[in-house]
């Protein structure tokens, strides 16, 4: 899994600090967003994801050992794309297990607000 390693390097010791002081749950998806991000980015060569919201167009369901979010949207390009993920998870070591991922179609503009999704991208710092 990418975001076990990716938290340990030197540039992302914050992130893994603040981690630890979120709730569990939270951290988790957190987590498995990361690991969304990573895996897309790897696997999906057309996009390039700054962004998840696991509960974007539905709620996640959370388990001692699983995260799953069949209502989720990454952000790519400035553009929200539907995304389902299954996100195996390790509770007490707070790291990704196992990961499955299903890339949809792109969320239209005029469903962004109704959902929370944010303008702009990361890479040209709009919001």
């Amino acid at each position: 899994m990418l975001s076990a390693s990716a938290l340990d390097e030197p540039k992302n010791k914050s992130v893994s600090a603040k981690l630890a002081h979120v709730e569990p749950n939270t951290a988790l998806e957190q987590i498995c967003d990361l690991e969304a991000i990573l895996q897309i980015g790897r696997i999906e060569t057309d996009f390039a994801p700054d962004s998840v919201v696991a509960y974007a167009m539905g709620e996640t369901r959370i388990s001692r050992e699983f995260i799953v979010a069949d209502g989720a949207a990454f952000r790519s390009r400035g553009r929200w794309y539907n995304l389902k993920f299954r996100c195996r998870i390790s509770e007490r070591e707070r790291r990704v297990l196992a990961f499955e991922f299903e890339v949809g179609d792109a969320v239209p503009r005029v469903d962004w607000s109704a959902h929370a999704l944010a303008t702009g991208s990361f890479e040209t710092g709009e919001e």
